[in-house]
């Protein structure tokens, strides 16, 4: 399973939208490109998160169901 780019991923965090749209095995949000989930997610909150957690999705797997 892998998350295909051009998946946007919106969450609130008090009271404002953030959304994070996947660009290859890359992060856009507010203009800018990350490589993880985490790292957006702290900076929304100002603490440590778990990036998939925060935004609510299981971490995609490179692993193949029934092989």
């Amino acid at each position: 399973l892998q998350i295909k780019p051009g998946t946007q991923m919106v969450r609130e965090w008090k009271g404002t939208h953030h959304t994070v749209v996947v660009k290859g095995g890359l992060f856009e949000y507010n203009s800018k490109m990350y490589r993880s989930l985490s790292a957006i997610a702290s900076e929304i909150t100002g603490t440590r998160w778990n990036g998939w957690t925060f935004f609510g999705v299981k971490k995609p797997t490179n692993s193949v169901v029934g092989a």
